[in-house]
């Protein structure tokens, strides 16, 4: 591996552990030369992928390999994924605590596929949501024991994929998904907010059905990565930890009042945070999702805040979001970041914000403006 994994592994739990001295960083950049990618480039890999260096659009060619293999019952598309991402490293430069990441790239919320054996790759990401919204009598019968082709060869591939990759990156947990984001996907958003309404006495059951179903695919791809994993777990977003985490998420709720989520989201949030300790994550994506932050933040086992602005708004250091920030750091979490700017501009927010408090995490342009925002966070 490009990097010593231990010692980042090591600042990484002083974060989690409330012992650093300065703010947790993950920085990446393009490094080297690209042609070097020529050899092990397809025909049948989408130009998105393989035109320019990108931070994390070539996760997805794994579940575009997938489909097509599904569809197709060839190999190859796995085989030339996994050469193509083995590759990958090399054309990535990494600093502060920035190391070689790979997410499997199935799509965000993944389990929905588990359930209606649907997955479309539709560039840059992956979706779930069929042509027609899933029966909501089939949600009431789903098992933990669910099979259909896309679990069973997702299942079959992953230790293909961990034996191939793991040696030159710290693997992930794919984004599962779960609760009410796996509801919307299956029986599509807008019926689904008839749905809280409509099926209100089934809804829980649903729900239920659907986190028996996650826990048992997530502890079956668990036991299969994190054996080899460097001593390390990680989870969407790069957080990297020497114990178990998790990024929890329900980007439908910013569709729901506070009570909705207080019946609906926390119950389930309450269940994965107490899966990982104090090393959960809550992703809360754009200003629908902020009148949630005191109900999320209530929940023990809750470690951090993850802070997305959302398309067409301010970015994460603007002075917009000073009071969200203050409030997540007096309710004792911390805060991290998706996005940030010039080193002009972390300085002057960290003249706001304890740094000790945040994850900063940038994708740069070369090893000299990583190295500039690097020099903001010593």
């Amino acid at each position: 591996m490009k990097v010593d994994i231990a010692a980042i592994r090591q600042a990484c739990d002083a974060w989690w552990n409330r012992a650093n001295t300065g703010p947790l960083t993950y920085f990446i950049f393009p490094e080297g030369d690209w042609r070097a990618m020529q050899p092990v480039t397809k025909p049948w890999m989408p130009r998105q992928i393989t035109d320019a260096w990108c931070n994390w659009k070539q996760e997805m060619l794994l579940g575009r390999a997938i489909e097509l293999f599904l569809d197709s019952g060839d190999e190859v598309y796995i085989n030339d994924a996994l050469d193509f991402l083995g590759k990958y490293p090399s054309v990535t430069g990494y600093a502060g605590e920035g190391y070689p990441f790979y997410l499997p790239g199935l799509g965000p919320g993944c389990l929905a596929a588990v359930i209606s054996n649907f997955a479309r790759y539709v560039p840059p990401t992956i979706w779930f949501e069929g042509d027609e919204p899933f029966a909501w009598e089939r949600l009431l019968e789903i098992t933990p024991d669910v099979s259909t082709p896309y679990r069973r060869a997702v299942e079959q591939l992953m230790p293909r994929v961990v034996e191939r990759l793991q040696p030159q990156y710290v693997i992930a947990m794919p984004d599962l998904g779960v609760g009410l984001d796996t509801l919307s996907s299956l029986r599509h958003a807008q019926t689904l907010l008839l749905d809280v309404y409509d099926h209100e006495d089934t809804l829980p059951r649903a729900l239920d059905n659907v986190c028996a179903l996650w826990l048992d695919v997530y502890r079956r791809l668990d036991a299969v990565i994190s054996p080899g994993n460097h001593g390390c777990h990680a989870e969407t977003m790069r957080y990297l930890s020497g114990a178990p985490t998790h990024i929890a998420y329900c980007d439908f709720a910013a569709m729901i009042s506070p009570a909705m989520f207080e019946r609906y989201v926390l119950p389930i949030l309450r269940r994965e945070a107490a899966l990982f300790g104090n090393r959960t994550v809550f992703h809360v994506d754009g200003p629908g999702m902020v009148a949630h932050v005191d109900l999320i933040c209530s929940v023990p086992g809750v470690f951090a805040i993850q802070w997305v602005p959302g398309a067409g708004n301010p970015g994460a250091l603007s002075e917009q979001w000073d009071s969200l920030y203050r409030k997540i750091i007096d309710h004792g979490r911390r805060i991290c970041l998706a996005g940030i700017g010039t080193p002009d501009e972390l300085t002057a927010f960290f003249r706001k914000f304890p740094a000790t408090e945040f994850y900063v995490p940038a994708t740069c342009r070369t090893r000299r403006e990583a190295e500039a925002l690097l020099r903001v966070c010593a």
